[in-house]
């Protein structure tokens, strides 16, 4: 077992250290991306000895690591970021089925910000899937009023514009607007 540490950025270091796994095929080494992968089959074997407690933490560091990493789109997208969404979004889409997603606030804001990524590449019905679930989270969470829901609700209000659903896009945006410029209810009554 090594005990020494991992300096920098040396990549020769690092197959070093993970020499028995890449010579057992275990994992796989793109030098030109600088990453690692675990092929199917290992990972299969891997997730069916996981408890569903164990399960549940990975699925949370998941979908955790991956809002980190996935970049804030801004106008215009550098190029770094477009590969960097690009070799992300299957994980995103990996998931995106998991109960968990759906229920954290940070799950939310990821597939927000890549179903604003899969609409900017005129993949409306997955942007508008993935904002849905977002928006869902979002409104479980936070108050009808609050700017993350009012923001996941411009975007999927948007996406859907793009798909061509006018309908669904004129009740999102009534929706949006009313949110935007209702007064707060304080619960006063006059008498």
């Amino acid at each position: 077992m090594y005990k020494r540490q991992l300096q920098g950025d040396d990549p020769l270091r690092l197959d070093e250290l993970l020499r028995i796994l890449l010579r057992y095929s275990l994992i796989r080494r793109n030098s030109a991306q600088r990453t690692y992968s675990v092929p199917r089959p290992v990972q299969e074997v891997l997730r069916s000895q996981l408890t569903a407690e164990t399960a549940l933490a990975y699925q949370q560091s998941i979908v955790y690591a991956l809002e980190r990493m996935f970049p804030t789109l801004r106008p215009p997208l550098s190029n770094e970021d477009r590969q960097s969404c690009e070799r992300l979004l299957p994980h995103v889409r990996a998931v995106q089925a998991m109960a968990t997603i759906q229920t954290q606030t940070v799950g939310a804001s990821l597939l927000k910000r890549c179903g604003d990524y899969v609409d900017s590449r005129g993949q409306y019905p997955d942007a508008v899937e993935m904002l849905k679930i977002a928006l869902t989270s979002l409104e479980r969470r936070f108050k009808p009023d609050a700017p993350e829901t009012i923001d996941t609700m411009a975007s999927l209000a948007a996406a859907l514009r793009r798909q061509g659903l006018y309908l669904s896009v004129s009740y999102t945006h009534l929706d949006v607007y009313k949110r935007q410029n209702e007064p707060p209810a304080i619960g006063l009554s006059v008498d």
